[in-house]
């Protein structure tokens, strides 16, 4: 039971890497170390994926939240995650995405 619990952890630690570093380096263009996700949690109609981005003070970025989730719909739009998660978790069909939401604390 334990190793099939640390295969399970480590194979879904590694998809979770392969995501960070996907939306990090492709999507948001941050440093890997800037984006953090939390474990996924299994929902009725999918999967929900909570990321963290660490935003990095930018002048240029007047409103970081609105920035960065216009990336991720952008990339959402074009297909681009979608495809992502498909190839990643060898899914039968293209997974719909939903319900992004981007806040910024300061």
């Amino acid at each position: 039971m334990y190793i099939l619990q640390w295969i399970l952890q480590d194979n879904l630690s590694r998809r979770i890497d392969k995501i960070k570093k996907y939306l990090s380096e492709s999507i948001l263009c941050v440093n890997n170390k800037s984006v953090d996700i939390e474990k996924p949690i299994i929902i009725s109609n999918g999967v929900e994926l909570r990321v963290h981005v660490l935003y990095i003070h930018d002048k240029s970025i007047n409103n970081p939240a609105d920035h960065y989730k216009g990336l991720l719909m952008k990339a959402v739009w074009q297909g681009e995650i979608q495809l992502f998660f498909k190839d990643e978790w060898k899914l039968s069909v293209i997974p719909r995405i939903g319900n992004i939401v981007c806040t910024f604390q300061r």
